[in-house]
Order: structure tokens, then C-alpha cells, then sequence
């Protein structure tokens, strides 16, 4: 389990947690329109949501990406910042401008820490484009009608990497219910009925892309625990 996945330590040693702060006001901006989805979701109802609900849930449901302890690898990115360091390293050696001492230490001998400040500077930019890109779209809303059959909730959404027609962008709020961001024409809300495949295809991405799972029954989080 990795701990401070929004915080980083500044050089005087401080943690600077603003961006959890951040998020732990728009976690309760969202709160009352995950419960409002649900809540229709589960008498077979759309949530109907207001456009200012809808700024927010797109927000929300953007941040949420971006708090995946996958993001960046399954990107790349941390990969090509560690290549990126490297060859600046380089490059400034050859032109006689080498990095001091301290300078190469504070990269070089704490990597992880290196990479955990970039993670959150970059999970802090406003991401405008993203958030408006998900307003042109809208919104597909599941619940499992099925008794026996659930979803697992997972403390990161996953990645949105497959196509339309994937399972994977399927993000589990409750039990019973799951959304799917960039689903139909702009502002539309489409109730979605999934088949028992793609509800243990969904599982199993929401377990492997979360450090924290939970659901209705320790048979059914311990079954896709003997999966890995």
C-alpha cells in the first residue's frame, strides 16, 4: 500500500498537502450527486442533473483519474521522466553547466521522491481541456439487478484505456451501481444494463487498479484476490 499518493515533502522538509485538501473539498462538493445517482439509479430512474452538478461531476470524475497510483505507469510517464532527468543531467555536463552536488543527490539518490513531486504538481494542473472534453459528452449510468451478482468499489478509478465498447471505463459508486464518463451525445444520462461477463470484467479492473477495495461480501473480494 503506498501512503501519501497527494503530498510531497518540500526541501525544508514540510509536507505540503495542499492538493489533498483540494480534493477532499471537492469529494464533498460530489458527495450529494454520487448519493442523488444512486439513489434514481436504484428505482430505475436518470439523475437528471442540474449543469452545475454536472461541472462538478465531470471535475470529480476527472481527478479521480488522475489519483490512480496506475496513471503515469500505465501512460509512461514515469519512465520518460526518469529519461528526461537523465539526459538533462547529461546534456548539462557536456555544455560545462553540471547540476551541483546537491542538485544531482536530490534527483539521483531519492528518486521516488523526485517522481512523487512531479505526480503531484501534475495531478494539481487545472485540467480545463479534459474536464470540458468530458461536457461534450454524456453519461451512462448501470445498476446489476441481479441478487447474487455485485460490484467492488475501489478507493482509484481505473485508467480509461480500451474503446467505446470496452468494460473497462465501467466505475463502480456503489454495490449495485456504476458510471461510465464519455457515454452518448453532451448532457445526456443513459440507464445501462451489463451482463454478468462484463460485471466481473469490471471487477477485476477496479481491483487491479486500487490500493483500498471493498465490497458486500469477503467471498467476493477474496475470489478475485486467488485471481492475481
Amino acid at each position: 500500500m503506498k501512503f501519501n499518493l497527494n503530498s510531497f515533502r518540500n526541501e525544508d522538509g514540510i509536507w505540503n498537502d495542499d492538493l489533498e485538501r483540494k480534493y477532499s473539498m471537492l469529494e464533498d462538493a460530489a458527495a450529494p450527486i454520487v448519493k442523488k445517482i444512486i439513489t434514481q439509479a436504484t428505482i430505475g430512474k436518470k439523475p437528471d442533473l442540474t449543469k452545475d452538478e454536472r461541472d462538478i461531476w465531470d471535475e470529480f470524475i476527472y481527478r479521480q483519474q488522475l489519483r490512480s497510483p496506475e496513471f503515469f505507469k500505465q501512460l509512461g510517464y514515469e519512465q520518460k521522466i526518469k529519461d528526461d532527468v537523465a539526459r538533462a543531467i547529461k546534456e548539462l555536463e557536456k555544455e560545462n553547466k553540471p547540476p551541483t552536488d546537491k542538485e544531482k543527490s536530490d534527483v539521483q539518490d531519492n528518486p521516488e521522491q523526485f517522481l512523487q513531486m512531479i505526480r503531484v504538481i501534475t495531478r494539481s494542473n487545472d485540467g480545463g481541456e479534459a474536464i470540458t472534453a468530458l461536457a461534450k459528452f454524456g453519461v451512462g449510468i448501470a445498476i446489476i439487478k441481479l441478487s447474487n451478482k455485485s460490484f467492488i468499489v475501489g478507493d482509484h478509478f481505473p485508467l480509461f484505456t480500451g474503446p467505446a465498447t470496452s468494460p473497462e471505463p465501467w466505475i463502480p459508486i456503489s454495490s449495485k451501481v456504476a458510471i461510465r464518463p464519455a457515454f452518448g451525445p453532451a448532457r445526456s444520462e443513459h440507464l445501462v444494463e451489463l451482463d454478468r461477463q462484463q460485471i466481473c470484467r469490471i471487477n477485476e479492473t477496479v481491483f487491479r487498479n486500487s490500493n483500498i477495495v471493498g465490497g458486500p461480501s469477503k467471498e467476493l473480494v477474496q475470489s478475485l484476490a486467488n485471481r492475481r
